[in-house]
């Protein structure tokens, strides 16, 4: 799920939350694998070039599938259009 919000002419913030599930006969313990909840701002210098600065709480299950790490992630990212 995902929500794009202009804020100005300029800037949008984007806000996400994906969860992510195994799923299969070969799945021995659950089937919930990570959630990921994502906020970042988007600055359009123009119609062919922006940037996004952002944050990511990634909860992902461990290889054991009875642990789970939290990881904080930070994210900027370059587009560029042809």
């Amino acid at each position: 799920m995902q929500l794009i919000w202009q804020v100005a002419s300029r800037w949008t913030l984007k806000v996400a939350d994906e969860i992510m599930v195994n799923w299969g006969r070969y799945v021995a313990r659950n089937t919930f694998d990570q959630n990921r909840i994502y906020v970042g701002l988007e600055y359009a210098f123009s119609k062919q070039i922006r940037a996004e600065i952002g944050y990511m709480s990634l909860w992902q299950q461990s290889v054991s599938g009875d642990l789970y790490y939290l990881r904080d992630v930070g994210r900027v990212s370059v587009y560029q259009r042809f």
